[in-house]
Order: structure tokens, then C-alpha cells, then sequence
């Protein structure tokens, strides 16, 4: 049993970050690959919603955990990534029992370490582009990539999103300056750093991924 974990718009000024995580063998595994199960980027958002459903069938396991823009206001980016991708990994050995391998998509410095999870061995790999190169962590970014479009999708309705919501597209820079002061918190980062350049004017106990990760604490 293999658990990989991946996140959606972690640098997106607008709309939450999706992380989310995915338990599958090698036969699994397999199959999703031979369906196109690849990187959530490298497929259009159709594709990816397409492959939801056989992802589904085919997990032993699938967590979805939304990081909204509040909590991102006030607390460390890095650290609420962290305890998400903590609290996956917990509920997946908690349930299952068998996982063995935790491969995780990069956040800060990649590492590979065994910990005594509920009593269990686990062994934790955290590589730079595991999306792309793990099926499990290509599923992983497909369910939190096609929540994350549920949510924008959602915004766009209330609010008229212009964009991809992201610091890079020119349209959603223009919609923030236009719209910021009338955007609630729960849709839009008030207080990011990106956003105030581009815009106007953890589990206390057990287990943690901050025990043994040691780079930066800076939110971008």
C-alpha cells in the first residue's frame, strides 16, 4: 500500500489550497496509469475530471483537506501544508494499517526518513516533481486539482473570477485591484505578500512532518 499526497494552489492568490491524498497498490497503481493517469498539470481540466471517478474506485483511501485563505492569512503556508499533509498521512495508517510508503510532492527540502507511525514503520519520501513521476502522487494532484477547480468555479459564479486566480495571469492581477475591497476572506488572500505587491493601495502531540523538516518558514 502505497500513500502519495499533492496540493492545488498553494500560490494562488485566490480560492483555497487543495491537499489531497491517495492509498493504491501496484495493481492499481497500474491500471490508472494505463487510463492517462498523469501530473493534474499536464492534463485540461476536462481530462482530469474524467479520471476522477476511476481514481475513486480504484483508492483504497482518499482524503481531501481545503486550506482557505483565512487560516493562510494568519498562519505559516509551509507549516499548514505540513500538518494537511500530517494529518493524510495519520488517517491513512489509522484506517488502513498496511501503508508502507508515503511519497509526497516537494514542500521546502525533499528528504527520505522512517518513522513509527500508530505503532507502524513507515518510510517517507518527499522528492521534488513526485507528481510527475509517482501514478499514486498523480492521482493525488488530479483529486486536489479538480476540487480546487469546484471551489473556483464556485467563486467565479459569486463573483465574476476573471483569470486563473493565480499571481502570474495578468487578468487576475486586474480582477484583485478591481474587486478587492468587496471579496471576503474566505475567497481571496488579504494579506500575502504576492497579493499586497499586485493588488491596490498542527498536531499538538504524535507525529509530525515539522519534526524532522527544517527549511524555511517563510509563506512564498
Amino acid at each position: 500500500m502505497i500513500l502519495g499526497i499533492d496540493e492545488a494552489g498553494r500560490g494562488s492568490l485566490i480560492g483555497p489550497m487543495i491537499v489531497a491524498g491517495v492509498v493504491l497498490d501496484e495493481e492499481k497503481e497500474r491500471r490508472l496509469t494505463e487510463l492517462g493517469v498523469r501530473d493534474s498539470k499536464a492534463l485540461t481540466p476536462r481530462k482530469r475530471a474524467k479520471l476522477l471517478p476511476a481514481i475513486v474506485d480504484e483508492a483504497y483511501f482518499l482524503e481531501v483537506i481545503p486550506v482557505g485563505p483565512e487560516d493562510i492569512d494568519l498562519y505559516n503556508l509551509n507549516t499548514l501544508t505540513r500538518d494537511a499533509m500530517d494529518t493524510i498521512i495519520k488517517d491513512a495508517v489509522s484506517m488502513l494499517g498496511e501503508v508502507s510508503l508515503v511519497i509526497l510532492d516537494r514542500v521546502g527540502k525533499s528528504y527520505s526518513a522512517i518513522r513509527i507511525i500508530n505503532g507502524r514503520k513507515v518510510k517517507i519520501i518527499m522528492e521534488e516533481k513526485a507528481d510527475a513521476k509517482y501514478t499514486v502522487v498523480s492521482a493525488a494532484s488530479i483529486v486536489a486539482k479538480v476540487f480546487r477547480d469546484w471551489c473556483l468555479s464556485y467563486i467565479q459564479k459569486e463573483f465574476g473570477l476573471s483569470g486563473s486566480g493565480y499571481p502570474s495571469d495578468n487578468e487576475t492581477v486586474e480582477w484583485v485591484r478591481n474587486n478587492l475591497e468587496k471579496l471576503p476572506r474566505w475567497a481571496v488572500r488579504h494579506k500575502w505578500r504576492t497579493l499586497r505587491h499586485k493588488g491596490p493601495s498542527s498536531s499538538t502531540t504524535g507525529f509530525t512532518l515539522d519534526k524532522f523538516m527544517r527549511d524555511e518558514e517563510n509563506a512564498d
